[in-house]
């Protein structure tokens, strides 16, 4: 299954609209997951440590099991992690369903008998999705545009300087997502935000 970054953002888009029409942020995920899509989220001690994952979806795809010291003391990654099984689900789920998958444990030797190549595209598809739903184009631009404005007021090349000036916007607007400065500055650099400015 391929699909670019384009392609992902259409479909994140699309998720949105039908779950989140109101476009308030930072985006309810944990009430998306839960009420609308009726997802059971649980809470597993030591998860991190066990399996090495901070968040991981069920082979029937109607729990996800998160971290629960990271739920407790680190909401950015959680929201991230959550997100990111999130975006299986929704790009994955019939691939999961064709499998027949029957066990947590037929599940666990499936995953890891995807080929390296496979599995790395699966990983990124799900991270650009997670990136998408937390910090939706809209809100984005409303919120990066008045910055790029002062930015290029005070004299700033926006081209000379794209990378800098993203790791500022991005340290300046991450806090309304509640997500990490990182999320935010790849959406600006993959969705080419500051340099719709230039």
């Amino acid at each position: 299954l391929y699909l670019s970054y384009e392609d992902t953002a259409l479909i994140a888009s699309a998720f949105l609209a039908r779950y989140h029409p109101s476009g308030s942020i930072p985006v309810p995920l944990e009430e998306i997951v839960e009420l609308k899509l009726h997802i059971d989220l649980f809470l597993a001690l030591g998860l991190q440590g066990a399996t090495g994952l901070p968040a991981a979806l069920s082979h029937d795809l109607k729990k996800i099991y998160v971290d629960e010291r990271m739920y407790k003391r680190e909401l950015h990654r959680f929201r991230s992690s959550l997100a990111h099984e999130l975006g299986h689900y929704v790009l994955h789920r019939d691939i999961a369903r064709q499998l027949s998958v029957k066990s947590e444990a037929e599940y666990k030797y499936l995953l890891q008998a995807i080929p390296d190549r496979s599995a790395r595209s699966f990983e990124i598809q799900a991270w650009n999705f997670a990136g998408l739903v937390l910090v939706p184009e809209k809100a984005l631009h409303e919120l990066a545009t008045p910055a790029i404005g002062k930015t290029k007021s005070a004299g700033v090349s926006l081209r000379d300087n794209l990378a800098v000036v993203q790791k500022q916007i991005a340290h300046h607007i991450a806090k309304h997502f509640q997500v990490s400065e990182e999320v935010v500055k790849r959406r600006l650099k993959y969705g080419r935000v500051v340099e719709q400015h230039f």
